[in-house]
């Protein structure tokens, strides 16, 4: 037997990973291109190995994105199944593990699999559906909201740091190469904004805040009366489709943020 949801986590938490390394790479490629500006005779082979890397990025968010899509759909499964009175069936089983290294699957293999991803004690049904959706989406929302504020702060300090380059140059150097230097510098560092998906990726997180602001919403007028399938299904179903298009929460947000959230979250329930 294998622990699913565990599986699931590290296969998160590898596209995480790339995630950051495609970054890194572009970061890299920003500054040896910023540094080779002020050298006088740059490599000539600083092109050729700048293109490699870029290649190197492109194809490391492919297999980011791959592993994600292919986790969601994952998560999708198990979401439903630790929700409504059903299993995931062996065929889906086997298509999911099909794509997971034989290595690591093996990590993962338990007799019993404790099921406390979510906190709802109810019995498997529309209510408990519901209050997994319920406090699903609001764990992804301050995580999201956490993020925008975060991205907000980076493309300001970006801005920021610009004009001030571009101000200082105009006024205190009086070489013309130095200020051509530093325009070209602070142009490049523009566009790395666009390049790391700074104002995209912000955009995103906000949109999903909002997604998950009507799923907490309607999660909680359903929960105060009779919940049909129906209405619980569409409800987890459009809150999946929003949350597979978002961009990835960094898994360092989560450490830092779960005992403050958990608590939080426990303490709602008490009160």
């Amino acid at each position: 037997m294998t622990d699913l949801r565990s599986l699931n986590k590290d296969r998160f938490k590898q596209a995480k990973r790339l995630w950051t390394a495609s970054i890194a790479l572009k970061v890299f490629i920003f500054s040896v291109g910023a540094i080779s500006v002020w050298m006088e005779k740059p490599s000539h082979y600083i092109p050729q190995l700048l293109l490699v890397v870029a290649v190197v990025s492109e194809l490391v968010q492919w297999r980011a994105d791959v592993i994600k899509s292919r986790s969601e759909s994952l998560l999708r499964h198990l979401d439903l199944c630790r929700s409504f009175p059903r299993e995931m069936s062996e065929a889906d089983k086997r298509d999911i593990l099909s794509y997971i290294p034989r290595k690591i699957r093996a990590k993962f293999d338990a007799t019993t699999i404790p099921d406390t991803y979510f906190v709802s004690s109810n019995p498997p049904g529309t209510r408990r559906a519901v209050e997994n959706l319920v406090e699903s989406a609001w764990y992804t929302r301050r995580q999201s909201e956490s993020m925008v504020l975060i991205y907000i702060a980076l493309i300001a300090a970006v801005m920021v740091i610009s004009i001030g380059a571009l101000m200082v140059a105009s006024q205190e150097l009086g070489s013309t190469s130095a200020r051509e230097g530093v325009s070209k510098v602070v142009t490049s560092w523009l566009l790395l904004i666009f390049s790391l998906g700074l104002v995209k990726n912000a955009w995103s997180y906000y949109k999903m805040i909002q997604r998950c602001h009507r799923a907490e919403a309607s999660g909680e007028y359903l929960l105060k009366g009779e919940i049909a399938e129906p209405d619980a299904l569409k409800q987890w179903y459009e809150y999946q489709i929003a949350r597979a298009s978002a961009p990835l929460l960094p898994e360092w947000l989560w450490k830092v943020m779960q005992p403050s959230l958990d608590d939080a979250w426990r303490r709602g329930r008490q009160d």
